[in-house]
Formats: structure tokens, C-alpha cells, sequence
């Protein structure tokens, strides 16, 4: 089934293929996007915590908005283990595409990028 209205996708998706401009951004579980991912919502200085931490993943995906910052989790049960202060919810299929399509690529172990759009 192809379909842009993302709740019928959480109803009954097995797998998630995103594509844009036509091609692949990615192609996940639904299971694995809803149940282990996660978004944490930081503050510009917990962002740069996260990144600088061992357990920074080797890109992170990030969304800023005038209140803060997102931050796509692959597994938010040991990102809330390692950072209990830092709320961290799960990820809906809505956020997780704009997260992916919208965010910016951080790769915390080249330094901190700024800006830009993932595309």
C-alpha cells in the first residue's frame, strides 16, 4: 500500500519506505522506528553533551526550532540510560521523516556542523 497519510502507516505498516524525489531515503520496520527509536528533546548544550559523549552514535540527526533541539535516537532505552536528564520520547513515523528529511547530519566524531538541510 502506498499512502502519505502517516497514521494509516502506524496502523498497519510492517515496513516504512521513504522515497523522494524518486529515490530511497530509507527503508525501516515500523517496529523498529516506533518501539526502539526515539527523539530527545535538548537544549543547544546538551546537544553538544550528546555529541561529545562515548556513546555519541556515528551521525546523529538533529531539528532545530525556536524552543530547542531535536535529536533522532537510535535506541531511546540506553539514550535515556545514559542521559537521564535529557527527555527522550518515542519517535513517531511523522517525526521520524521529518527528522530524516528535514534535519541536519551531525557527525559527532569530524567536530559539530551548523546549519544546513540533510538534502
Amino acid at each position: 500500500m502506498s499512502s502519505h497519510i502517516t497514521s494509516d502507516l502506524d496502523k498497519i505498516a510492517d515496513t516504512v519506505v521513504c522515497i523522494d524525489d524518486g529515490r530511497i531515503v530509507f527503508a525501516c520496520d515500523k517496529d523498529e522506528i516506533c518501539d526502539l527509536m526515539g527523539v530527545a528533546r535538548c537544549r543547544a548544550a546538551e546537544v553538544e553533551q550528546v555529541l561529545t559523549s562515548a556513546q555519541a552514535p556515528m551521525e546523529v540527526r538533529v531539528l532545530h526550532h525556536d524552543y530547542g533541539v531535536d535529536l533522532l535516537v537510535p535506541d531511546r532505552f540506553e539514550f535515556m540510560r545514559a542521559f537521564p536528564q535529557i527527555p527522550c520520547d518515542r519517535v513517531s513515523i511523522d517525526n521520524y521523516m521529518a527528522l530524516v528529511l528535514k534535519g541536519t547530519v551531525l557527525h559527532p566524531r569530524d567536530g559539530v556542523q551548523k546549519g544546513g538541510d540533510a538534502r
